[in-house]
């Protein structure tokens, strides 16, 4: 089975979220080449085909819960019964409702991802990471934020702080105990 979608220049996904149309890294497939080339025409982008060997990215343990929910039955069970059975928290599935409803308003768009990595596989989904910025009480100059730098477990200010600073995963924070209230997390990508 193949899926058409909408693609920009940028290499941006037309997909739908929040009673919208808006660009990002995933794609909302539509099942017939008029409608998908409406949209395009629509948002300024142009129609790809998506076959059964893309897979979706998603956290590894969704994923595995998903492969594992996958292999208790002897034939394909519909998404409609994967959605539902989401949505009761069964059990074998408490990682993916969690994912799909604290996802901060992109419910649908994570509920996309489930039906399509249930059709077409799934593959690891780049953790996510943080600086760790100090308390402000801790700065030399109170004007310059200062993060941790995970080579000497020291503290890097200013601009250094920008360009030195570790990148934490979850894990990492929790074992460095950077997951406390006195210190601030700053996603990677964000401005320090």
């Amino acid at each position: 089975m193949s899926s058409l979608a909408v693609q920009n220049e940028k290499g941006e996904w037309l997909s739908y979220r929040g009673g919208e149309h808006v660009w990002g890294p995933y794609a909302t497939g539509f099942p017939n080449g008029a409608r998908a080339q409406l949209y395009a025409d629509m948002n300024g982008g142009h129609v790809v085909k998506l076959t059964e060997e893309q897979k979706v990215k998603l956290p590894r343990e969704v994923g595995e819960e998903l492969d594992e929910y996958k292999r208790g039955f002897e034939h394909d069970i519909d998404v409609l019964d994967l959605l539902a059975d989401v949505d009761m928290s069964l059990s074998e599935l408490l990682k993916t409702n969690k994912w799909i409803y604290d996802s901060d308003g992109d419910r649908s768009d994570h509920a996309n991802r489930i039906i399509d990595a249930y059709r077409y596989g799934w593959e690891d989904e780049p953790e996510a990471k943080w600086y760790v910025q100090t308390p402000k009480e801790w700065w030399e100059d109170k004007n310059k934020p200062e993060c941790f730098d995970l080579d000497s477990m020291g503290i890097s200010d200013g601009l250094k702080c920008k360009e030195y600073a570790a990148q934490f995963t979850r894990a990492e924070l929790k074992k460095y105990h950077f997951d406390s209230d006195i210190f601030t997390l700053v996603p990677v990508g964000e401005s320090k």
